[in-house]
């Protein structure tokens, strides 16, 4: 397989009967352009180091046009049993794996947009 074009990392957009758009990125970075004006409902944004990236989650929301609700994924510790409640990895790697401060920073960015944490098998409906 050769190289994606967008650097290796994939990307989704979900459209859901033509009544919801979904927005899911594992990756800790993106290239704005090819993002910008998607404007999800629901985005899944990996939160783990993106504070390696400048403006990772200002620049983000401002491409996708504020999500209205923001869900992270990829920011546990993902060798703990699933029968455990899941945790960041501030404890292995400090504040770029701190959840809790990505949180903070995001409702300060996006006040509008809902930031919602799921344990492990969760569900969420809006």
């Amino acid at each position: 397989m050769g190289d994606l074009p967008e650097g290796d990392t994939l990307i989704y957009v979900l459209r859901i009967a033509g009544k919801y758009t979904v927005f899911l990125m594992s990756s800790g970075n993106y290239i704005e352009r090819a993002i910008a004006g998607l404007k999800p409902d629901v985005a899944l944004v990996a939160p783990l180091f993106s504070n390696n990236t400048v403006d990772f989650s200002s620049r983000l929301v401002r491409a996708l046009g504020y999500p209205k609700l923001v869900l992270p994924t990829h920011w546990d510790n993902f060798e703990a049993p699933l029968t455990s409640t899941p945790t960041d990895l501030r404890t292995v790697y400090g504040d770029p794996a701190n959840l809790d401060l990505w949180v903070k920073e995001m409702k300060k960015v996006t006040p509008r947009t809902r930031i919602v944490t799921m344990p492990y098998f969760g569900s969420y409906a809006p």
